[in-house]
Parts: structure tokens; C-alpha cells; sequence
């Protein structure tokens, strides 16, 4: 058959059945083929229809001869065949020649395109730049263009006459446009580009440093992506990172020295960058955040005024005062101040909120609970009750003795909350529900004996005949409480008359100093200044609060506040100012940023305020370069939120994280047992430091000590024994500036500092003070006011997460070793940790037999400890007058005696055999001798506690039966 003009004028080669073979065509799928440039048409035999197979699709074409004439095959991608059968065997020959010629013109069309495609993935993918991930979806689209511009050369025929080089290409763009392909590829480029330019950035290091630096260091300088985050840990070299990352810009990049901006915390290490970076390198922008900040307000008004409130906390705290001050004589404008400090001073807590009497007993413990009238009462809830009525001007007795005897000698005498003279009305405050129930958590015998307690309590008043009012916790708690005791007291007839203001100022003013409330609302001011927060965002977060009422309250006062703090500065603004102002500046387009590159030295303190200035910089061009160590985030107070660090993608970009893991400063004797243990919060990035030197140091040492200046004498006599040069220098440092004055510091020379005051400093030896379990401790159990947590950032989940890295600061500090003062008492739970880390080797120094043993939990709460009271002769629980657990001195003279109702009676002196008898009748004694008028006789060691037990037995009784407990009121 001969070939006929196609549709374009292109010839087409076709064949199909005729003849006799013609009239067996129902023989075939197909009866006719069409060969046209592009396509081969096949016509089907039973219904005329036309199937279209491209010839970049095709793999194999053939033909053969056969009984019914010949027939022509062909084969495409995925296995698929197509059969045109009782062809003449001339036609069908010109058929498969046909298809060859097309599929080779085919292939001479896409080597042009091979050619150019290969060029364009090579200025992509050669490595001589790298690919940031801000560019890679620009390259992304043009590959995808590439692609849907490109035949499909998807069947073996056509890739058979390509040319290698555009076999290549095309595997190369089938391998890009596939998932994750493009990634991989994207990463070995870059890898490509690192390593070469590491070489040249190593040079350019060592000018600017004065030492090659080691790999590590180089791969960080040469890497540049959108936003490269440079993780040093303590004494990695993150200050020549920095300087080295200028010189390499400027050396082997092409950077003009004034597209760079180098950004630090504080102006020392400003002026130590800019010192390092002037001999070769001038032009560069080194500042703090605050300079550049006043910089580019500058630039847009006047340049701003710092304000000294700004730069003095105690003009600060003074102005604060001096506002309280003027509110509480103010009898409309102090209403929120004399609110808050009658009723929301502390955090409420009731006890339905502890899963443990113990750890409600903990909290009350560490709040001051003292009331407008002076006394000091056993929870927030009859505080409140206690102010309501002083503002009201009721007079009241707290906790005075009932007037009908109620004592035995297994009980005290009764004592209810609040007794009221001129009604001779009684309040009894319970901590109870709605359905009358104690908190759930609380044992069941302590549930029981409240619940009795409380019956008792009522049919004491009722025998007697007077009067009771009961308020309850859950009144509390549902913020009903005000209302509910208004409407009781006036049923009884009792009038409340609000006091006027001018009576309660000398009163108020003691609670809401001994509150230090300045100091919170100095913090919350600065807290909200640097994050710039919108009163609205506040008001939400405060209905989410675990106490909406008291974070409202507070919110009240603090609009107060933070009018007169804006009165204040006047025409001046504050450093938090500063930033936000110069932020706003650049966002709006009033300031046009000129940097490439934006350098960040100690990354880890940023806070909001600070990364909404750094994302505003942000230019379709700019990276940054951020060098940090979340292991040394430790200014949470100050507005830094380490969370930040970790999400720095979200707020600037795609991050390509490095590692410098080889210290300079220490050897393994620190850095295994201090890295170790940052890492126990699995929050912390995990990381391996090595030591990048092999010399040994003397590690960490622990001296069990209860007394500062005694551990102070004994490090320094370890480092004579150990030989330690006199010109050493030694670096004491304390959580608290307050423990420092009184520091005896003699023999050697010693410095002094806190640890965050130490942040960036180094010693030779460091000597760590405060080592002990107790509020004022390390870790400090101070904790934050909830309030902060409106404006704070996020506190963190595992436990002492700020005061871990803390002490990590603290210990690598050191280059050559670490004296750890602990108390043997009461060991801060840092120190055991540390002894107990696997494969960490600690030293003890000094007495070994201040080795402390753990103090025995109290038999009573399970919460507190026992610690000795009354000059040795007891022991008393930790959380006293709470729980009031006494354990009496042992006939051995060297240990106390422990009972309670589910331990068997001890001596805490191990080497004691002896083996006193359990009070039988409260459990919590022993029984111990006593001399009455009638002579010795036996008695119960709680008596005369609170509870008080007043069971005796005469000496010439050889045995008591052991009873259960009775109830006890308190």
C-alpha cells in the first residue's frame, strides 16, 4: 500500500487487510495501520474504531509471515501488544520501517532537548552554589515545565537512538520530578558545595582567628542555607564560627563587608566580635539588638531617648510602689489594688487539687498565708474569709477555744476558724464538695477521720447550742464563695459595712509588701513589653487560666500600673520599645534593609520581641546565620523562650542545622557527666560532645558540707594536694547574689559570680555553692508566680527543665574541674543524680563520713522529711505546722524512733537493737517513760502534739490491747 499524505502534508505509511485476507479480517483485533510523525493508528476489525499509540511510547515493532498473510506487531510501555494481521508482506515491511524512521527523528528531536536539559541540571545540581531551599521551588516549577515541554520518551524504541548524554538527562529529569527525588538531589549538591567551600573557608577562618579550624567548624561557615542553625555546645568555638563566617563571606563569596549584620546580646561580646573583626574586615555591621534597633528608629523620627526606668530596675520597682501607693489611698481608683491584695495575693490552690495530703501540705508551706488582721491562717480559702470580714468591719477570733472544755487526753481542746463576739456566731470552713466529700485523692482513713471530724464539729455546736455557719471549698471554687457568706452573715444579722479605704491603708500596705507584689508586676511589665502583647490576647489567656478570677484581678490592677509606667517614660521609651518600634519600621517598608546575611551570636536567648525584629529583615535574598546551644538557655525570667530555637523555621525559613561537637575547654572528667545530664530532659537537642583534648582533667568533685566557708577550705586544699598552681584561677559561684557576701574568701585568689551572671566567663576551677534540697536550694523550688504564665513563654514540662541547664552552665564553666558543695543533709537532687549517672566518675572530697543518708520520709504525710527540731531531741516533718509529726529521741542517744501504722517501729541509728512498743491507740507514737506525782509510768510519745495522744500505762501493767485509733478533732 502505498504511503499517502497525512493531515499536515507529513507522509503517512499505512497498510491494512484486503483481498481475500480482507475478507478474514474479523480474524484480528486490528485490521489497518496508519504510521504518521508522532502516532500509529490502528482501526479495530468488528467496530471501525481507532486506537492512537505514541511513538515515544513504543518499545518494540516487528513483523512475520504467516498462513493468513503477514502480520505486524507492535509493543509499548507496560507490556501491552497490538496485532494487525493479513497485511502483504511489502506493506507491512514499509510499516516497521516507518515506525523505526519516526521513533530515530524522534530521538534526533529530543537530543537537542537532551543537550539543553543537561546544561540547565548541571547549573542546578553541579554544586558551584547552593541550593536553598527558598530557591528550590522556583527550580522545582522549571523542572516540571522542562518536563511537561518533553516528548515522553517512555518506550525502549525511541530511548534506543538517543545519544548517552540524553539518556542521561532524561534519567536525571525522571529522577527529579519523583517523590523525594529532587531532595536527595538537593542535598548532594549541597553536600558537593559545603566540602569544596569548606576548604577555602578554613583559610579564611585562620586569618581572621589565628588556628585552623577543625572540620566541623568549616562545614558550619560554609553552609548557606536559608537559615543556618550552628549548635556549640560550651567551648566548641562559636565566637570564631561567627567571625570566621564574616571572613569567608567577604573573602571567597563576594559579600560587601556593609551587606553583613552581626547581632549580639549584650555589648561585651559586641565589642569582642567587632574587636576581632576591625583589623581585617572593617565595614561590617556589629551590634547589639538594641543599637541596631535605635538605628533604624533613628532613621524614621528623632532618635529615641532611653528612659532610665528602662536601665535602673530599682527606679523601676520605685515607680511601681510609689503607683501602689498613690492607689491604695485613692478610694475609686484603688478598688482593683485593694481587691487583689485582700483576695488574690496568692496563687489559689485548694486541697481537692493535690492527689497527696502531702503535696498540699508542700504548698501551703510555701506560701504566706497571713491575713489583713496579722494572723497567719492553715489555707487561702479562710484567708479570704478572714479579709472579707476586716473590710466589712466585723470583728472576729481565729481559731480561739471553744468555751465548753472539749479536751481529753486523746484530744486537744476544740478550736473553730473563725468565732465572731458581738453575734456569738462560729464559722467552720471545710474542704469538701458539693456532696459533702473530702478530696478524692486523699487516703481513705484520712478521708474518714475529716468526714467525722466534721459531724463532731456539728454536734458539739449542737449540744451546746450555738451557733455554726459552715462555708465550704467548692464555694471557692466556683467563685460563689462572696456572695454565699454575704447572704449567711446577713441572715444572722450581721451587717456589713465597708470600711472606709483611709482605715485599711497602713494594713494593706504591709500584706502587699511582704507579698513583694512590685516585683511581680516589674516582671509581668517586661514580660509584655518585650513580647508586645494586646491586652485582648491577655483577657483570653485569663479565662484560661487555672484561676480566671485572680488572673482578672490582676489584669485590673495591672492596666493601672502600666498607664502610669507610660506616663513615666514620656517622650522616652524602653529597650523592649526599641525593638518593637524598629520591627514595626521594617515591616511597614519605612526602613529598607541592605543585608544578605544576618549574623545571631547566643541564639538561644531570643525572645519574641527580638525574633519579630529578625523575621522582618527577611528579604527574598537574606540568610541567617544562627549560632547557639539550647543546653545553656537559662534567661526564661528575662523574656528568652528556647522554644523559639527550636521552631526558628517557622518564623524565618528552612533551617539547615550543624553540629560543633569538639570542646576546647574541658576534658572528659567534666564533659561526660555535665552532658549527660542536660540530656536527661528529652527536650534538649541530643547531641555527642567530645573533648578536643586528651590530657585529663580533675573532673567533678562533691564536698559534703553544710557550711560554705568549710567546703570553700576544702576545695582549695585539694587543689594544693593536687598540686594546682597558685596563679590558677578559681571561679566560686552561687544561684543567689545574696549567698555570695557572705563568702569567706581566703588562700587562694577567688572570683565571684552567679551562674547566670557567669554566662560566658571561664575558670580554671569552679566552685559550685547551694547544692542542697530545700526552696532556696539548687535547683531553686521557687517557683513563679502563675500569673507570669500569661505572658511568660511556655514553661516546660520535665521538671527543673531551666534549672538543669543552670547547673550545666555552671558546671562547664570550668576548664580543669568542679567542686560541688552539697549539703549531707539535705542534698540537692542534682548531686545524686550526678553520683548516680552511669559511668560517670565523681570524686568525693573532704570527710567521708559526712556522707549523708537519705532523711526518712515522714510516717505520717509520706511527703515531707524528717529533720531534727528541738536542739536533737525529736524529729519533726519538713512540712511542720502542717503536719506536725514528731518522732522522739531513742534511749540509744543516737537516733530517733520512727512509727507509724503500716511500718514497724525503728531506730534511724542502724547499729540500735532496741525495740519500743507502738502507741496502741493513735499509731504515730511510741510509747515512752514518764514521770508523773504517782511515779514512772509509760506514755504516748504525741503527746502534747496536734493531735495530742494522752495514752499512759502504769509500769506495773504488763500489757495493753492495742486499739485503733480514735477520732481526733483539730
Amino acid at each position: 500500500m502505498a504511503p499517502e499524505s497525512g493531515p499536515s502534508g507529513s507522509a503517512v505509511v499505512g497498510a491494512s487487510a484486503s483481498g481475500v485476507w480482507g475478507r478474514l479480517s474479523n480474524l484480528w483485533r486490528y485490521r489497518s495501520i496508519d504510521v504518521g510523525e508522532v502516532f500509529v493508528d490502528l482501526v479495530r476489525s468488528a467496530t471501525d474504531g481507532r486506537e492512537r499509540v505514541p511513538i515515544a511510547a513504543i518499545d518494540a515493532v516487528g513483523w512475520q509471515r504467516g498462513g493468513l498473510g503477514a502480520r505486524c506487531w507492535i509493543t509499548i510501555s507496560g507490556g501491552r501488544r497490538f496485532m494487525v494481521g493479513g497485511l502483504s508482506s511489502a506493506d507491512v515491511v514499509l510499516v516497521v520501517e516507518a515506525v523505526e524512521q519516526r521513533a530515530q527523528a524522534l530521538a534526533r528531536a529530543l537530543d537537542r532537548q537532551g543537550q539543553a536539559i543537561a546544561a540547565q541540571l548541571d547549573q542546578w545540581f553541579a554544586g558551584a552554589d547552593y541550593l536553598r531551599a527558598s530557591q528550590a521551588q522556583a527550580v522545582r516549577e522549571q523542572l516540571d515545565r522542562l518536563t511537561a515541554e518533553t516528548f515522553p520518551a517512555s518506550g525502549e524504541l525511541t530511548w534506543r537512538y538517543l545519544s548517552p548524554e540524553s539518556r542521561k538527562a532524561f534519567s536525571r529529569l525522571q529522577e527529579l520530578t519523583a517523590e523525594d527525588g529532587f531532595e536527595q538531589a538537593r542535598g548532594r549538591t549541597n553536600a558537593r558545595y559545603v566540602w569544596r567551600e569548606s576548604q577555602r573557608a578554613a583559610e579564611a577562618m585562620a586569618g581572621v582567628s589565628g588556628f585552623r579550624p577543625n572540620p566541623e567548624q568549616a562545614e558550619a561557615v560554609a553552609t548557606d542555607e536559608d537559615v543556618t542553625l550552628v549548635l556549640a555546645g560550651a567551648g566548641t568555638g562559636k565566637t570564631a564560627v561567627i567571625t570566621g563566617k564574616v571572613a569567608h563571606l567577604i573573602a571567597n563569596r563576594g559579600v560587601a563587608p556593609e551587606r553583613l549584620l552581626v547581632l549580639a546580646f549584650n555589648r561585651q561580646a559586641a565589642a569582642e566580635l567587632r574587636e576581632r573583626l576591625e583589623a581585617n574586615h572593617a565595614g561590617v555591621d556589629v551590634a547589639t539588638f538594641h543599637a541596631f534597633a535605635r538605628r533604624v528608629v533613628a532613621q524614621r523620627q528623632l532618635a529615641p531617648s532611653i528612659s532610665p526606668l528602662a536601665e535602673d530596675e530599682m527606679q523601676l520597682r520605685r515607680l511601681i510602689d510609689q503607683t501602689l501607693e498613690s492607689l491604695l489611698r485613692d478610694p475609686e481608683q484603688g478598688s482593683a489594688l485593694r481587691q487583689f491584695i485582700l483576695y488574690h495575693l496568692g496563687e489559689y490552690r485548694a486541697a481537692h487539687d493535690f492527689e497527696r495530703p502531702s503535696d498540699y501540705f508542700e504548698y501551703l508551706h510555701r506560701v504566706e498565708l497571713r491575713t489583713l488582721g496579722g494572723e497567719r491562717v492553715k489555707s487561702l480559702e479562710e484567708l479570704k474569709i478572714a479579709n472579707l470580714l476586716a473590710l466589712h468591719g466585723v470583728p472576729y477570733r481565729y481559731e480561739a477555744a471553744y468555751p465548753v472544755p472539749t479536751a481529753t487526753t486523746a484530744q486537744r481542746q476544740y478550736q473553730p476558724d473563725f468565732y465572731l463576739p458581738q453575734h456569738d456566731l462560729y464559722i467552720e470552713h471545710f474542704a469538701v464538695d458539693r456532696r459533702g466529700e473530702p478530696p478524692p485523692h486523699w487516703p481513705e482513713a484520712a478521708r474518714e477521720e475529716y468526714r467525722r471530724g466534721i459531724e463532731w464539729k456539728r454536734a458539739i455546736h449542737a449540744e451546746h447550742g450555738t451557733l455554726l455557719l459552715e462555708t465550704y471549698s467548692w464555694q471557692h471554687r466556683t467563685g460563689s464563695w462572696q456572695h454565699d457568706l454575704r447572704e449567711q452573715l446577713e441572715a444572722w444579722g450581721v451587717a456589713l459595712r465597708p470600711r472606709p479605704p483611709q482605715e485599711l491603708v497602713e494594713r494593706l500596705r504591709r500584706l502587699m509588701r511582704s507579698s513583694q507584689l512590685s516585683r511581680l508586676l516589674a516582671a509581668f511589665l517586661r514580660h509584655v513589653t518585650s513580647g508586645d502583647h494586646e491586652e485582648t490576647e491577655l483577657r483570653r489567656r485569663a479565662s484560661e487560666a487555672a484561676d480566671p478570677e485572680r488572673a482578672h484581678a490582676f489584669l485590673d490592677l495591672f492596666r493601672a500600673v502600666y498607664a502610669a509606667y507610660r506616663t513615666a517614660l514620656g517622650g522616652e521609651c524602653d529597650f523592649d520599645d526599641l525593638i518593637n518600634r524598629a520591627a514595626q519600621a521594617i515591616g511597614e517598608g519605612g526602613w529598607d534593609s541592605p543585608y544578605d546575611y544576618v549574623l545571631v551570636d547566643e541564639f538561644q536567648d531570643i525572645s519574641r520581641g527580638r525574633m519579630n525584629l529578625l523575621a522582618a529583615l527577611k528579604r527574598p535574598r537574606t540568610a541567617y546565620f544562627l549560632v547557639g546551644d539550647d543546653w545553656q538557655s537559662i534567661y526564661r525570667f528575662a523574656g528568652s523562650d528556647v522554644g523559639l530555637l527550636r521552631d526558628c523555621e517557622r518564623w524565618l525559613g528552612p533551617v539547615e542545622e550543624q553540629t560543633l561537637s569538639r570542646t576546647f575547654r574541658f576534658a572528659g572528667g567534666i564533659l561526660a557527666p555535665s552532658s549527660g545530664f542536660v540530656q536527661r530532659n528529652p527536650a534538649q537537642t541530643t547531641r555527642r560532645l567530645l573533648p578536643a583534648q586528651r590530657s585529663p582533667d580533675h573532673g567533678v568533685a562533691v564536698i559534703w558540707t553544710s557550711e560554705a566557708n568549710i567546703g570553700l577550705n576544702q576545695a582549695t586544699a585539694d587543689l594544693d594536694r593536687l598540686g594546682v598552681n597558685r596563679q590558677a584561677s578559681v571561679l566560686v559561684l552561687s544561684r543567689y547574689r545574696q549567698r555570695l557576701s557572705s563568702v569567706q574568701l581566703n588562700g587562694r585568689t577567688l572570683a565571684q559570680s552567679t551562674v547566670h551572671a557567669a554566662k560566658g566567663r571561664e575558670a580554671d576551677y569552679v566552685i559550685v555553692l547551694d547544692l542542697k534540697d530545700e526552696h532556696r536550694g539548687f535547683p531553686s523550688q521557687i517557683e513563679d508566680d502563675p500569673l507570669l504564665d500569661l505572658v511568660a513563654p511556655p514553661a516546660e514540662p520535665f521538671e527543673f527543665a531551666e534549672e538543669r541547664r543552670c547547673f550545666y552552665v555552671a558546671l562547664t564553666r570550668a576548664r580543669h574541674g568542679v567542686y560541688l558543695l552539697a549539703d549531707p543533709l539535705r542534698p540537692s537532687p542534682f548531686v545524686t543524680e550526678l553520683l548516680e549517672q552511669p559511668g560517670a566518675e565523681i570524686r568525693i572530697v573532704g570527710d567521708a563520713a559526712a556522707t549523708p543518708q537519705e532523711l526518712p520520709r515522714c510516717p505520717r504525710c509520706a511527703g515531707g522529711q524528717l529533720i531534727q527540731a528541738r536542739r536533737g531531741q525529736f524529729l519533726r516533718c519538713s512540712l511542720w505546722p502542717h503536719c506536725d509529726y514528731l518522732a522522739p529521741l531513742c534511749s540509744c542517744g543516737a537516733g530517733h524512733i520512727l512509727a507509724g501504722p503500716d511500718s514497724r517501729v525503728r531506730c534511724t541509728n542502724i547499729a540500735c537493737r532496741s525495740m519500743p512498743e507502738h502507741c496502741p491507740r493513735c499509731y504515730f507514737g511510741v510509747l515512752v517513760e514518764r514521770h508523773g506525782p504517782y511515779g514512772p509510768f509509760w506514755g504516748c510519745s504525741r503527746f502534747g502534739a496536734d493531735p495530742s495522744c494522752g495514752f499512759t500505762r502504769d509500769r506495773r501493767t504488763s500489757t495493753t490491747a492495742p486499739r485503733r485509733p480514735r477520732h481526733r478533732v483539730r
